[in-house]
């Protein structure tokens, strides 16, 4: 250990030696030292603390043990204390211990008058290392607790934390915003912010899950501030204490109700004609497979198939223009959709020509709906581009039996076949296929 012996006159070293008795027993590191900082006396407790023998301590001073950052302020302090500017010293500083780590103490020192009429420094440590260790982590878990709420009450995504019973303890700006949060002016819980069958889901099949201490994620639904069912995508995160019981559940959601609403458009644009609305060839053949399926193992015939195409339309576009075109195929659309049963699908090929798909139809049934749809067509004069059009169509109707195996694009063919040969026959009626 560094530092040299330093010896005071026999004075001094009665008046060590008289303390002595007291620091030995004391579970308290303790130390006297001269106006040099050298120590003259230091109790078992102090040489255990950094690790050294009684003898080896003595004429060792402070500076040895203490950590380089924290010996300015203990150089500056023992300054003020021999110079009488104050009675008593109390700082925390970090001391090199027995393992070589440095731990906090709070050291307390007074200066004692001597007969001699030199002062001695006498020092009490007090180990406090937990408790500002303890603190420190504190401040630091304080610190990124605040950094989080920063960056939770920036994000768009809700945030929000709920306790184990389900009230909501707090929300960021986003989730008070969505959900019409107000908890300075009424308690919350969180149950009433979520649907019926969401809440059921829950307890079901989520709650195990966070009990377990895992994280859940996936879509729930909610209600908005308006009180309109919104589609949510959440990560819950649960903190469980070492009981198992739940303590509380950190939420972070994201509104999909744009995104979804922008997906469907999209699948319906993809699928349905964007002049009438009404599907196109691609669902058309997809739900044709799908009858022609189902359809096959039932007791009755599996689809009637009727290909209508508009008679003389061509005359219309070249003399009113595309848009009075475009306009009688939207009246049109509407008339057969309005002629149909809600099973039956109608959909629109492209330019005048409509398909529309009937499951479960005899042919008697089928040339009943050939005929609804022709007085449907011609029911009356449609008014487009100034003019007023009288409107007429030929159709062609083919029918899948149950032991049939034609394929889609096959009874498509047939149908449209069927059509041609109405047309041929003078317009204005309907034709069976008949192979």
């Amino acid at each position: 250990m560094a530092g040299g012996r330093a010896g005071p006159d026999g004075a001094v070293v009665d008046e060590v030696e008289g303390l002595r008795v007291l620091f030995e027993h004391s579970p308290v590191p303790q130390f006297v030292a001269d106006v040099h900082g050298a120590l003259l006396l230091a109790n078992p407790a102090y040489a255990a603390l950094i690790g050294a023998s009684v003898e080896d301590v003595r004429g060792s001073v402070p500076a040895d043990v203490t950590h380089p950052e924290d010996l300015p302020v203990l150089l500056r302090e023992g300054k003020r204390l021999l110079a009488g500017e104050v009675d008593v010293i109390s700082l925390e500083l970090r001391v090199r211990s027995a393992d070589g780590a440095y731990r906090w103490c709070l050291a307390t020192c007074s200066s004692a008058p001597t007969a001699a009429g030199v002062p001695l420094v006498v020092c009490q440590l007090l180990d406090v290392d937990d408790r500002r260790r303890a603190e420190e982590e504190l401040a630091a878990s304080q610190e990124q607790v605040r950094r989080l709420a920063t960056i939770a009450e920036t994000t768009a995504d809700l945030v929000g934390v709920v306790d184990g019973n389900g009230w909501v303890t707090w929300a960021n700006d986003a989730a008070r915003a969505a959900h019409g949060i107000d908890l300075e002016s009424m308690p919350l819980h969180s149950s009433k912010l979520y649907t019926n069958e969401s809440v059921s889901h829950f307890f079901e099949s989520i709650l195990p899950i966070l009990l377990r201490g895992e994280r859940w994620m996936g879509e729930l639904d909610m209600f908005a501030a308006d009180g309109q069912v919104i589609s949510i995508w959440q990560s819950l995160a649960p903190q469980v204490d070492a009981d198992g019981s739940l303590v509380s559940i950190a939420a972070v959601g994201r509104d999909l109700t744009d995104w979804k609403r922008r997906e469907a458009d999209l699948a319906h644009r993809a699928t349905h004609d964007s002049l009438t609305g009404l599907p196109n060839r691609a669902l058309l053949l997809d739900r044709l497979e799908e009858a022609v399926d189902v359809d096959q193992s039932s007791s009755t015939d599996a689809v009637a198939l009727l290909f209508l195409d508009l008679d003389r339309f061509k005359a219309v576009n070249d003399e009113l223009g595309h848009d009075a075109g475009d306009s009688l195929l939207r009246v049109v659309a509407q008339r057969l959709a309005g002629a149909l049963r809600s099973v039956d699908v109608v959909a629109r090929l492209g330019g005048d020509e409509f398909v529309v798909l009937c499951p479960g139809l005899g042919r008697g049934e089928a040339e009943e709906v050939a005929e609804r749809l022709l007085a449907a067509v011609s029911a009356s004069p449609i008014s487009v581009g100034g003019r007023v059009v009288d409107v007429t169509a030929s159709v062609g109707l083919t029918i899948a039996a149950r032991s049939d195996d034609r394929h889609a694009e096959g009874l498509l063919r047939e149908a449209d076949v069927a059509m041609y040969q109405a047309k041929t026959h003078g317009r204005n009626r309907f034709e069976v296929y008949d192979g």
